[in-house]
């Protein structure tokens, strides 16, 4: 793996009852684009994406974030660092509005500590302010300020997804994870998903993919992993590894 990298996943292994799902995998995520983890259902994308933010422990194998290794620390704490994820089923607040949804994610709250809370007035109204600003920005970023007071629990799946990644980047991410951002929504929501994602990347963030659907993959990705029975089979720019024979046997049906 390179000086440059943001995140390295060095010899994976996890085992689940003696089935080997990973088996000694190793991807590197380059700082300020787009990495993406395809494979078939059952290749273990899903827990090696769980192993990098620290839901699920390795057996082997370790990770370096940043040059520091994190293997043993638990996801929230990944999280302060930085390593944010989105999840495939969206977990919104239902009956809180879009908004508030946003404004929970807000890393460091004056606020919720003791004794700040009695003697900090000012900079938690500053702070509260500051957060406000954040959230709207954000909103209008992903085109959900027309509905910034709905409860989201009314919200549309497509928005819902939207309002997950608005929370993911609250949070103030310098390695962004979604889990199949584009699953369960409609083509044009879709798209506007895939664009905020380059936007995202061209403003320097890092982003780690794990998607299904691979015409909207290839076109967003810069670097492409391909997970098949636990192991890593290729990876590549896009066009290498659709041109990959092995690819295309073991993946794309050819």
């Amino acid at each position: 793996m390179s000086a440059g990298s943001l995140l390295t996943a060095e010899s994976i292994e996890k085992s689940y009852v003696g089935s080997r799902v990973l088996k000694g995998v190793s991807i590197e995520l380059r700082p300020g684009r787009i990495t993406a983890l395809i494979g078939p259902n059952g290749a273990g994308k899903t827990t090696l994406f769980d192993v990098i933010t620290g839901f699920v422990r390795a057996d082997a194998g370790r990770i370096v974030y940043q040059g520091r290794e994190i293997t043993s620390l638990a996801a929230y704490r990944r999280a302060r660092l930085g390593i944010v994820k989105t999840f495939q089923i969206p977990h919104e607040f239902g009956e809180l509005t879009v908004e508030e949804n946003i404004l929970v994610a807000a890393a460091g709250q004056v606020g919720e500590r003791f004794p700040s809370a009695l003697w900090a007035m000012g900079a938690i109204r500053r702070q509260e302010a500051a957060n406000r600003e954040r959230a709207g920005e954000l909103m209008e970023f992903l085109g959900l300020h027309a509905n910034r007071a709905m409860r989201s629990e009314m919200l549309p799946a497509g928005d819902k997804k939207l309002l997950e990644l608005a929370r993911a980047l609250m949070a103030d991410p310098t390695l962004l994870m979604l889990d199949e951002p584009l699953a369960g929504v409609p083509a044009g929501v879709g798209s506007r998903i895939m664009e905020h994602l380059t936007q995202l990347r061209d403003r320097g963030m890092t982003l780690l993919v794990v998607e299904h659907n691979l015409e909207a993959v290839m076109r967003i990705a810069d670097w492409v992993y391909v997970l098949v029975d636990g192991e890593l089979l290729a990876a590549g720019s896009p066009a290498q590894v659709q041109a990959d024979e092995r690819v295309q046997r073991a993946y794309l049906g050819a």
